[in-house]
């Protein structure tokens, strides 16, 4: 438990999954929203005191949508939003000053609600029950857009629709229905309708997809360059099926059929007999577990999802999700002969058979049979160049292994291209890495840099990045968890890091590579990023990097050349990559260090 202020919360960097403030006053409902963005963290805020955010002179809307609309009526509305319950009359729901004072409220929480939006996250606005427990009674709600399998957000209500004229293009963000039950609405063996599944004419929607980042990023490139810039586009694509390394679905046993189901709509609607874009072993073994689970009520009892995480060259874990279950040694056994009965399934390889992995996993209760809590992935190059990861259960890893496998030439190909600028023999080509998860980068790039320091948070992650520069032999590079704005802001401050290898190394860095959440690069870590010669930018929602860009980074680098990263095809969902270089180089790079 923290107790203290937000900003010295921040600070610390504890990593956290939801955010809930009640009565939030002013500006501090924006900076916890703000802080949960910043994390990747659902949040759930009853804002409180609306007058306090007109306060500063140069406050105004924070989405693009109503700065651009209604921009000179935001004062009003925000005092008009800052309703006081008159001498204790609970019956205040029924005035005519109150259903104002509410359409103001639910204008300024819409606003905030877009600016979420714009950053990746779907958004809804609720009231509490009954009204009439506070004056201030609105409830928003924030779910990063890739984490709404398995998020029910209530129905929109009446207030909203008054200021809601457009809503996002994600799926999941489109007004929903109330869902009672996890019973399936929708006819069997479909996807859900976020997914575009048509194989024939999976070329045509990747370039579309590549047309409409270029769109984003065209204002910025001169005129006579745009042609060769959009040639020049890096196009990293997915195979058209079979392409999946990790797949999550709900269960449903009814009627004595056990079924998978994916989220659409709020719920969990979309029965999955056939999933064509997962990985050859995750589609072989899909049915048969699927048929087993079904006629075990022991393994069936409580199971509520299941994950798979799988590997190129066919290894595979498989999770099971129970809800309130003690997993003990009868688990095991019922596990292990399941285990058993899904290994004579999978093919032989030319070196050896796969691995083949059960987990169970309930409240405070994780077994594992067979193997790890991880897979052992192997990354070919263009080069020749072979990468082992780890890569941990229930961790992030990318799970288009051959587009991973493409967008990590293209970073190698631009790493090549920093060294060769490095012509000042004096200046050592060190990289400072932010996001680095399990390594991932970090190890395909260590050959191309004097020294990498690579910043993570999360403390699997680290150990699994720790783990892959062991194993390929890397020593190079130094992983380093704390969060990137604590260690940003203390780069800001002494312009100098000192190395953890031997406490006597000081590092200067010429060239950084971030690969931010879907929020894009807080405020510290973009002034840090613009004062840097080389950026690499990998981006997961091109709509945050061009805020990054439009409002900081245009004004010093320039777009060098870019790719995209087809990680999840058929769905509107587009990874990139920019290159950016100073317009203007210092003479020396820019440095940092931390203590």
């Amino acid at each position: 438990m923290y107790c203290g202020l937000l900003q010295d919360f921040a600070e610390v960097g504890t990593p956290f999954s939801l955010g809930i403030g009640l009565h939030c006053c002013g500006l501090l409902t924006d900076w916890v929203q703000q802080l949960c963005i910043s994390r990747g963290a659902h949040y759930i805020i009853c804002p409180c005191c609306y007058g306090q955010i007109t306060n500063p002179s140069d406050a105004t809307w924070r989405s693009e949508k109503l700065r651009t609309e209604m921009n000179q009526h935001f004062k009003l509305i925000g005092s008009a939003a800052d309703f006081t319950v008159p001498a204790e009359d609970w019956s205040f729901p029924s005035t005519p000053s109150f259903h104002i004072a509410k359409k103001c409220m639910t204008a300024i929480d819409y606003d905030r609600s877009l600016w979420a939006q714009s950053l990746g996250y779907c958004t809804d606005i609720g009231s509490l029950n009954p009204l009439n427990c506070s004056p201030k009674n609105n409830i928003i709600i924030g779910v990063p857009a890739q984490d709404t399998t398995g998020i029910w957000l209530p129905q929109k209500n009446n207030l909203i629709t008054e200021f809601a004229k457009a809503q996002s293009t994600h799926p999941d963000c489109k007004p929903q229905k109330s869902i009672k039950t996890n019973k399936p609405v929708k006819s069997t063996n479909e996807l859900p309708n976020f997914y575009s599944y048509t194989p024939e004419n999976y070329h045509q929607l990747l370039q579309q997809k590549v047309i409409k980042v270029f769109e984003s990023v065209k204002e910025f490139i001169p005129g006579p360059q745009q042609k060769q810039f959009f040639d020049d586009i890096c196009i990293c694509e997915s195979p058209p099926k079979h392409f999946r390394l990790r797949c999550r679905f709900q269960l449903e046993l009814e009627r004595g059929e056990l079924n998978y189901l994916m989220w659409e709509n709020g719920g969990p609607n979309v029965v999955i007999k056939d999933f064509p874009i997962a990985s050859p072993t995750i589609y072989l073994l899909m049915p048969h577990l699927r048929d087993y689970l079904q006629n075990s009520p022991f393994l069936c009892g409580a199971l509520k999802a299941v994950n798979f995480l799988s590997t190129l060259h066919g290894d595979c874990l498989i999770s099971l999700i129970y809800q309130n279950r003690q997993l003990d040694d009868n688990w095991d056994m019922g596990a292990s002969e399941l285990r058993d009965h899904l290994f004579k399934l999978l093919p032989d390889r030319a070196e050896s058979k796969p691995i083949m992995g059960i987990i169970g996993r309930s409240k405070n209760n994780c077994r594992n049979i067979g193997c790890g809590v991880f897979v052992n992935e192997v990354l070919q190059l263009k080069d020749g160049t072979s990468i082992r990861y780890r890569q941990i259960e229930s961790s992030f890893s990318n799970p288009n292994g051959i587009v991973n496998q493409r967008a990590l030439d293209w970073i190698c190909g631009i790493a090549l291209r920093i060294k060769s600028s490095m012509t000042d023999p004096s200046l050592q080509n060190n990289l400072l890495e932010l996001y680095c998860g399990n390594g991932n980068h970090t190890c395909a790039l260590a050959r191309f840099f004097h020294e990498i320091v690579a910043v993570e948070l999360d403390t699997k992650l680290c150990q699994a990045a720790t783990h892959n520069l062991e194993i390929n032999g890397i020593s190079n590079a130094e992983i380093v968890q704390v969060h990137s704005e604590t260690f940003c802001r203390k780069i800001l401050a002494t312009r100098k890091y000192r190395s953890m290898k031997d406490g006597k190394q000081t590092l200067e860095f010429h060239s950084v590579l971030v690969d931010p959440p879907r929020a894009g690069l807080d405020a510290t870590t973009l002034s840090l990023v613009a004062e840097y010669s080389a950026i690499i930018y990998i981006s997961c929602n091109p709509n945050a990097f061009l805020e990054n860009y439009k409002t900081v980074l245009s004004k010093t680098h320039t777009i060098v050349a870019m790719a995209v990263f087809d990680q999840f095809a058929y769905t509107e969902h587009v990874e990139c990559g920019y290159y950016l270089t100073k317009r203007e180089l210092s003479p020396e790079p820019k440095s940092g260090e931390i203590n």
